[in-house]
């Protein structure tokens, strides 16, 4: 069992990293079609540090 770490973090170690931010933008995206984030137009969804 891992002590001292979240289950997301656990999670993150066995997801590659290019297909976790493609699962994400693909959310974004959705999210923003719906409109259920307003200024939806500036929002910044970018991962990469």
């Amino acid at each position: 069992m891992n002590s001292g770490k979240y289950v997301f973090a656990q999670l993150l170690q066995f997801i590659n990293r290019y297909e976790f931010e493609k699962c994400v933008k693909g959310m974004m995206e959705t999210i923003e079609q719906v409109g259920l984030i307003a200024g939806t137009n500036s929002f910044n969804y970018s991962l990469v540090s």
